[in-house]
């Protein structure tokens, strides 16, 4: 018996494992991925390319992009990510309860994309380990092609777990100022 993962399935294996893990702690691998996931689910509707491999290729163009951005300019980098990544939560959120996105995808990714650039501003770190978990989960389940009520089961555990782990494994480090 010949099995046959596709490779986009396994990148976005990995990938979703790195959000939900690193998200927080490497914050130019938050964006790069970010990058990655958004370029290659709305890459082929924005160039009309269907092809994987070009996808795969605007995919990582576009995360290599975050991920420099996130790296020397990490303000702009913040507003970026939250609008682009509240927007895309929005959207599969939406499509997760089973609701057609289609007719109110611009509103839809619009609204969730101001939030997430809110939360990015205002609480920054909660921010990055929810947003990353979120989109870490949603990828993961992406992949795996799961049922209706099993892929909301799967992406609460997920959700629930990466935001944990990174509560716990990288605890916010808080900065002491030298009084003079």
């Amino acid at each position: 018996m010949d099995i046959h993962i596709p490779l986009h399935t396994v990148i976005y294996l990995i990938v979703g494992v790195a959000l939900l893990t690193s998200g927080r702690r490497l914050f130019w691998l938050f964006v790069g991925c970010a990058g990655f996931v958004i370029g290659f689910e709305y890459g082929g509707n924005l160039t009309g390319i269907q092809e994987p491999w070009l996808l795969l290729i605007i995919a990582f163009l576009t995360g290599l992009a975050g991920a420099l951005l996130a790296f020397f300019l990490q303000g702009i980098a913040i507003s970026v990510a939250g609008f682009l990544v509240g927007g895309y939560a929005a959207i599969n959120m939406v499509e997760l309860l089973e609701y057609s996105t289609q007719d109110y995808f611009l509103p839809i990714y619009l609204i969730g994309g101001i939030i997430g650039l809110i939360l990015m501003f205002l609480i920054f770190d909660y921010a990055l380990i929810f947003l990353s978990s979120i989109i870490g989960a949603f990828v993961i389940v992406h992949a795996l092609y799961l049922i209706p009520p099993v892929k909301t089961m799967v992406f609460l555990i997920l959700a629930m777990a990466g935001a944990v782990f990174q509560s716990t494994v990288y605890p916010r480090r808080y900065r002491t100022r030298r009084s003079r």
